[in-house]
């Protein structure tokens, strides 16, 4: 009698074994497959160093084209507020009420930073 009772506990603990692993192997399936999907119907994306981004809706170029440097018009209007030639430039160039080309000649603070010849840039 110990032997069928002993046969009936180690049956139904095989089977209880086998049901876990089924549904962990089952799972593992499951999220392998939906791994798959997603990598197939997502394309993907990768921001390598120098590479240019790429808008993904056109965009439009306004007509006035921005200045390639760090300044912007922020109602400096002295060359004692400027910090450079470049930065005095900038402002005569593209920022309203600056009072920084005292004789009209195009160069702006021509004592304090652009002081060189007009030849010389």
């Amino acid at each position: 009698m110990t032997k069928p009772f002993l046969l009936h506990h180690y049956q139904k603990a095989k089977s209880s074994v086998t049901d876990s692993l089924t549904k962990w192997i089952t799972a593992i399936f499951i999220v392998g497959i939906a791994a798959i999907a997603y990598n197939l119907l997502i394309p993907e994306t990768k921001d390598e160093p120098g590479s240019p981004i790429e808008p993904s809706s056109p965009v439009m170029n306004p007509q006035i084209t921005e200045p390639q440097n760090n300044y912007a018009c922020e109602g400096k209007q002295y060359c004692t507020e400027m910090l450079s030639c470049e930065e005095a430039r900038f402002y005569l160039e593209n920022c309203p009420n600056v009072k920084i080309d005292g004789d009209n000649d195009g160069v702006p603070c021509e004592t304090q930073w652009c002081n060189f010849r007009r030849g010389d840039d």
